[in-house]
């Protein structure tokens, strides 16, 4: 999982590079519905929070001059082939992609179709459903932590950061994580290996 991290984190290096360098203020990518079933189903396995179960999201603010945009989300991967297909234009299937070697690509050709036809045939749906609802959620918490910040941050620069535990330890379990979820993304800290147990036990120990 953490190799799988470091590519998908390199590879979005790359691209912001390259956009800033011709001046486009967008990166667009054809992730699909099946794309993000299959993401929020991998998180779960993970042990995951409310903010990764919402899946992935249709846009996200790569830098002060990029941005990246999700517009098939919301589409299923059979119905571009198909769209494709009738119109005569070929695409290019990323070869790692079929590597079962990954987990994500475990989940996709083995365990989802698995869950399919002996659990539920709808399976992603229901996966897209609780990833919308998560996203309702985050987006509500997130907005708490904008205003809960400035009480219990006391100190905030390139190196460190400081907290007023006693503040801290006044609110909830939940929103006690997120708030150490937001300062360490704003920290830009490595998050691979980052799933709800230690986002938990990080603040536990505060």
């Amino acid at each position: 999982d953490q190799k799988e991290e470091v590519a998908r984190n390199e590879r979005y290096e790359f691209l912001q590079g390259l956009a800033e360098k011709l001046g486009a203020r967008y990166l667009v990518t054809a992730h699909t519905i099946d794309d993000q079933a299959e993401t929020i189903l991998h998180r779960i396995l993970r042990g995951t929070g409310i903010r990764g179960l919402s899946g992935i999201r249709r846009r996200r603010q790569l830098s002060e001059a990029v941005t990246i945009v999700r517009p098939l989300l919301g589409i299923r991967r059979q119905e571009i082939c198909e769209y494709l297909n009738a119109r005569g234009l070929s695409w290019r299937e990323v070869s790692s992609n079929a590597d079962v070697r990954f987990t994500i690509n475990r989940i996709r050709h083995e365990l989802l179709p698995y869950l399919e036809e002996s659990y539920n045939p709808a399976v992603k749906g229901a996966l897209i459903r609780l990833g919308a609802i998560a996203d309702e959620v985050s987006r509500s918490l997130a907005a708490e932590v904008l205003q809960r910040l400035p009480e219990c941050v006391l100190l905030q620069n390139d190196r460190k950061v400081e907290l007023d535990r006693s503040r801290l330890l006044t609110y909830s379990c939940n929103l006690q994580r997120e708030i150490v979820g937001h300062i360490w993304r704003q920290q830009a800290w490595p998050e691979q290996a980052m799933g709800y147990e230690q986002w938990d036990r990080i603040a536990t120990h505060i």
